[in-house]
């Protein structure tokens, strides 16, 4: 190899001809006369001794590959603890933060605090304490911006410690395919309006579930069009189709009932199969009465508790009179705030329309008793339901024609605790008490024929043939339901044929029968049915209380109480999630995941 002078005439082959022009412009390179081609100077001459001196044994590019995954996986060590701090606050319902969280009232990785840093803070330290090396390091190392507990750090893991398990429980709302929507609204300790949302749906073991998703703010309003606005973009923007949905269950306000601009109309506009859920009973809830020994707190979730908390007034009220009207007295020995508040009361429960509103409304959800207790209990029948429903409804209709009997009789009742006068009260109260409780629109007729399905249950099968009169009423039943789902099954001109098959199969089993949805779809589980399945499977969605929904609010101002009012509504449903699933453990690796590929 050499530098040839300017001079130097390069020879040409194929076309092509070294320049001399690339030895000035490339100082490093060298032409050889020998093999009449370009070389390196640096690379033939120290090519192989250079791996040796500079200490590289692999290629650039793998090393820098290598030290990426290395630092992969020590952040990964990092956040480790970070994560399974925050499940353990979120399952647990113990709050992250304290009164001092800012980075100057932190303590050093491993100490306690001493100025009321959170619990988060002090798990962590707790950890470092038990030998989390790692993790200590880091937190005495690491740059502010990249401390990974910040508040705003905090938000993201517990945003994503919920997708995790929201996208655990969607996962089988869609291999189910129909889903059945339950929600409902309240207040939270902010004052923003917040909806609960529940799925109900049939699980890939046969489950019948009802899980909370999320908790919606109702910005824009609570008017059955907002809501409907609200509803319907939750559930796109969980990859569900609202034409897959079975069913609708809501409590019996004007906003999510009103025929033509309520929310479940407005869903049936869409999807005429969404039906609402045939039984409020929230607002027919009623326990029996026990003897009680002081008044019954009001719980503003659950009605079950306002109905048991009227119950226990009316059972001792003329102790409660007689206890306000001492404390009420000038010559009582209580302070005079207590003295004024008694007064107060005293004029307020001391009136004939008190006593006999009391009385009226006590006397008409003690018909309702029944068919609530029936809703309520595990092993729900739900032919039976329907009958006390028709009763229920006769009830209502009989009082209503024969309204002086039943209003003199709670009018005498109300004679024994006050007086006064007794046609006004029941113009006032007694007649649109009962017209309010609008049985008739609880329990509509499409939505009781298609909870006439249930008669498929091999228990219902046997119970209908063992009676020569009622052989085919289970047939004829199942029919009207399947009249209303006929697009849902996968082969209907089969469907004669699987249930003369169905009729037979269970009058020869010879195990226990079956009495449930979710037992019959386990015992079946052999490819055959296939229609029967799907009928099963819609009618294990379809919503029959919104208990769940009540449920959620209690979780929902435990989260969120007077403390806690500025709790974003990411930060909000995360927790929510949490607590409430607790069978649902969020994976850390896919939490970490999930939160690596997020923008901060």
């Amino acid at each position: 190899m050499f530098i040839p002078n300017e001079d130097y005439i390069f020879p040409k082959n194929s076309g092509r001809q070294f320049r001399y022009l690339w030895l000035k412009e490339f100082s490093w390179l060298r032409y050889s006369k020998s093999t009449d081609g370009a070389f390196c100077l640096s690379c033939v001459l120290f090519g192989n001794k250079f791996k040796l001196r500079s200490g590289i044994s692999q290629p650039i590019n793998v090393i820098i590959d290598t030290n990426v995954k290395e630092k992969i996986i020590k952040n990964c060590k990092i956040l480790r603890p970070i994560v399974d701090a925050i499940i353990f606050c979120g399952q647990t319902n113990t709050p992250l933060r304290g009164h001092r969280n800012d980075s100057q009232y932190l303590p050093e990785a491993g100490e306690c605090s001493k100025c009321g840093t959170g619990c988060f803070n002090k798990l962590l330290n707790f950890a470092v304490r038990n030998g989390n090396d790692v993790l200590g390091s880091h937190l005495n190392n690491c740059s502010k911006n990249a401390s990974y507990i910040s508040k705003t750090s905090q938000n993201e893991i517990i945003k994503c410690c919920g997708e995790e398990i929201s996208k655990s429980i969607l996962s089988e709302v869609r291999k189910n395919v129909f889903f059945s929507i339950i929600a409902d609204e309240a207040c939270d300790s902010s004052t923003k309006e917040q909806m609960s949302l529940v799925l109900r749906f049939v699980d890939s073991d046969f489950n019948i579930r009802e899980d909370f998703i999320q908790f919606i703010h109702c910005s824009e309003g609570v008017k059955g069009k907002d809501l409907f606005n609200v509803l319907l973009n939750c559930v796109s923007n969980l990859n569900l189709d609202i034409k897959n949905c079975r069913g609708q269950g809501y409590d019996g306000a004007s906003s999510v009932s009103g025929y033509i601009n309520g929310l479940s109309a407005q869903v049936l506009n869409i999807n005429s199969k969404a039906l609402q859920k045939f039984l409020e009973a929230s607002i027919l809830e009623r326990e029996p009465q026990t003897h009680k020994k002081k008044l019954k707190d009001i719980c503003r979730t659950r009605w079950i508790e306002r109905i048991d908390g009227l119950n226990t007034f009316l059972e001792h009220y003329l102790s409660i009179f007689h206890a306000l009207y001492i404390m009420a007295s000038p010559e009582s020995s209580v302070n005079k705030d207590t003295q004024n508040k008694s007064s107060t009361f005293l004029n307020s429960i001391g009136t004939f329309q008190f006593v006999f509103t009391l009385v009226v409304t006590t006397r008409v959800f003690d018909f309702t008793l029944p068919v609530t207790r029936l809703l309520q209990s595990k092993t729900i029948n739900i032919l039976e339901g329907l009958h006390l429903i028709t009763a229920l409804k006769n009830t209502f209709i009989s009082i209503r024609n024969d309204i002086d009997s039943f209003h003199n009789n709670c009018y005498e009742a109300a004679c024994l605790l006050s007086k006064s006068v007794s046609d006004y009260f029941k113009r006032a109260v007694t007649i649109p008490l009962i017209d309010h409780v609008s049985i008739s629109t609880r329990f509509k007729s499409e939505t009781v024929a298609a909870y006439k399905g249930l008669s498929i249950i091999p228990f219902n099968i046997i119970f209908f043939l063992k009676r020569p009169k009622t052989q085919l009423c289970w047939r004829k039943q199942f029919e009207t339901f399947c009249d209303f789902y006929i697009d849902d099954f996968p082969n209907i001109s089969a469907l004669n044929g699987e249930l003369v098959f169905w009729e037979k199969y269970w009058e020869s089993f010879s195990e226990t029968i079956p009495d449930n949805i979710s037992l019959t779809l386990k015992s079946i589980s052999f490819p055959a049915f296939e229609n029967i399945k799907i009928a099963l499977r819609i009618l294990g969605t379809l919503p029959v209380t919104s208990c769940e929904c009540e449920r959620s609010f209690s979780v929902m101002r435990r989260l969120k109480d007077y403390m806690r009012t500025t709790m974003s509504e990411g930060r909000l449903n995360g927790l929510a999630l949490m607590y409430i699933h607790q069978e649902i453990v969020p994976c850390i690796d896919n939490v970490i995941n999930r939160f690596s590929i997020k923008n901060r």
